[in-house]
Formats: structure tokens, sequence, C-alpha cells
């Protein structure tokens, strides 16, 4: 009996490059050190009307995710993004399945230096009161339950870390919620006191954090998230 051995490689090359996998297929990004799969096809039905559409799919740049958007077999680029929602210059025409998205999802590798997880980064301004993080977002539909680990940092180095505890009561039309935020800090000083306030809205079943406060400078927030269903 004879042993042979066979070498198997996925698709590799830079991130730029990164093309729509199919589904199950594996690609390298060796530039960013970054692995990405292939889903199957996402549909929806068009009617001729309804500009906003919502594949259940973050395509929010930061989950590192490449994606195209087909209407009637015709890749198309008009259209905007708000992380789960697609909204379309014109409504797609009257269809069965005739919205189609196609798309990666990113696997993160472990990397001793970083952890697990890559943690999501944004600028967040002041003095404002209920501003939107639209990066930090989630579809109460899929998530009831979702805790944020969060730091703030401003320019002076002084920094906040805490945990945000959001939970969802979709029993409730429309939709309410609680949260919790347990931090400590070191800033003390008037105008940087990181004194940020964090709640939410929902709006077309879509949770998008948002923030109040009387800070003068910017504040660099990273943060990591944990969700999951409670209630099914």
């Amino acid at each position: 009996m004879t042993t042979e051995t066979k070498l198997q490689q996925q698709r590799k090359g830079n991130l730029a490059d990164l093309p729509i996998l199919l589904a199950g297929e594996l690609g390298y990004a060796l530039d960013a050190k970054r692995l990405f799969i292939g889903n199957t096809v996402s549909s929806l039905n068009g009617d001729g009307s309804t500009v906003e559409h919502n594949f259940g799919v973050d395509l929010d740049e930061a989950h590192g995710t490449s994606y195209k958007i087909y209407v009637d077999g015709v890749e198309t680029t008009n259209y905007t993004t708000n992380n789960f929602v697609v909204t379309f210059t014109v409504a797609p025409p009257v269809g069965t399945g005739n919205i189609q998205l196609y798309h990666n999802s990113e696997i993160f590798l472990f990397e001793p230096d970083v952890g697990l997880d890559i943690p999501g980064l944004v600028g967040i301004t002041g003095p404002a009161t209920d501003a939107n993080i639209a990066t930090i977002s989630f579809d109460v539909t899929r998530y009831d339950n979702v805790d944020i680990r969060y730091s703030l940092r401003n320019a002076v180095g002084h920094i906040r870390k805490g945990v945000l505890s959001i939970a969802v009561n979709a029993a409730n039309t429309p939709n309410t919620h609680t949260i919790s935020d347990n931090y400590t800090t070191d800033a003390t000083t008037v105008g940087s006191l990181l004194d940020h306030a964090f709640t939410g809205s929902i709006e077309n079943g879509i949770y998008t954090l948002q923030y109040t406060t009387t800070d003068t400078e910017i504040a660099n927030l990273s943060w990591l998230t944990d969700n999951f269903k409670a209630t099914v």
C-alpha cells in the first residue's frame, strides 16, 4: 500500500483583490492576515415601490465584509448602506428573489497580541445630544441582549473603561430597551470629563447606539460586542 500526499491550498492574495467567494470557499488575505469564507446567496423580493431592504447581514465596513448586490441578475451600485439597511436610489421592480446579495464573512484569527477579536474604533465629537454612533448597531430581530466592552480615550490621555449592557423587549410594539453602563475613569478636567451618557434608538428593527456629552474634545471609542438572543 502506498501513501499519497497532496497539497491543498485556498484562494490567497491581497485584501484589495479579494473576490466574492463561493459558498464555503475560503480566501486568505496575505497582506492583512485575514481569512474569509463565502456564503450562500441572500435573496429578497422587489415590489416596485420599496427602496429600503434588509438582508439580515450587517454590511458595516468594520466587519471586514466584501459584497455585491444584483437586481434582476445585473450588478448594481445605485444604493447606500447603513449597517443592515440597503437603500436603493430607485425601488427594485416586482420580482420573486430578484434582489440578491453575494457576500463574504470574515473568520477571525487568533493573534496573541490583539486577542480573539479585532475591536472597532471610531472618533466621537462633542458637545452632543443624542448623537448616533452608526457603526455600533444591531438587528433586534436577531439579538435582544448585547454587551459592549468599550474604552474612551481623549487627546490628553484620559481614559474611561466600561461595559454597556443592552436588553431589548421584543414583546413590546414598538420595541423598548434598557441600557446600563458600568465604568471607571481617571478623567476629571472640565471640558474633557469623558462624561458621555449612552442610550440608543430603535428604527426599522435596528438598534443604534447614541451618546450625550458636554466634552469639547474628540474622544476615540474602541469597543467589542457580545450578543445573543434570549427569547425565541
